[in-house]
């Protein structure tokens, strides 16, 4: 597949991540580094994020028979290169439509959790990175 059909598919599959979330949700996920590549012939946008419930690489790749994704994440070590060996397949057949959310759900925040079940995590992930969310207060209702 030529080049620029590859840089141009993964550029889709980034805005339909951004389309389907808001922007505070994809910064929540530390995303430092962004590159695409064809894994199993598949063309690929792979993250590297610092989340609370994942710290490595999410490979999320274009089925174009289905026109769905399938996300493989694996951990990273730091300043290291993904192992592409240890891959692990955590969904297949993601519409664009929730593609946002179940990154979000793998990545940051898991789908059954409260506001302050996520803010409690969010606070200790943050403080074990070295950066305590300051400023955050806890109203009562």
């Amino acid at each position: 597949m030529e080049k620029e059909r590859v840089k141009a598919i993964a550029n889709e599959i980034n805005r339909q991540i951004m389309w389907s979330i808001d922007n505070y949700i994809y910064w929540s996920w530390g995303c430092d580094l962004k590159y695409y590549c064809q894994y199993q012939g598949m063309v690929t946008l792979v993250l590297r994020v610092s989340g609370c419930l994942h710290k490595g690489f999410v490979y999320i790749s274009l089925n174009e028979g289905s026109d769905s994704y399938d996300i493989r994440i694996t951990k990273a070590k730091r300043g290291g290169k993904p192992n592409e060996e240890n891959l692990e397949l955590v969904r297949q057949d993601v519409y664009a439509d929730e593609l946002g959310q179940v990154l979000d759900g793998i990545i940051e925040r898991k789908p059954d959790w409260n506001d302050e079940e996520y803010q409690d995590a969010a606070q200790a992930d943050s403080t074990a990175k070295g950066f305590p969310l300051f400023g955050i207060k806890k109203f009562d209702k």
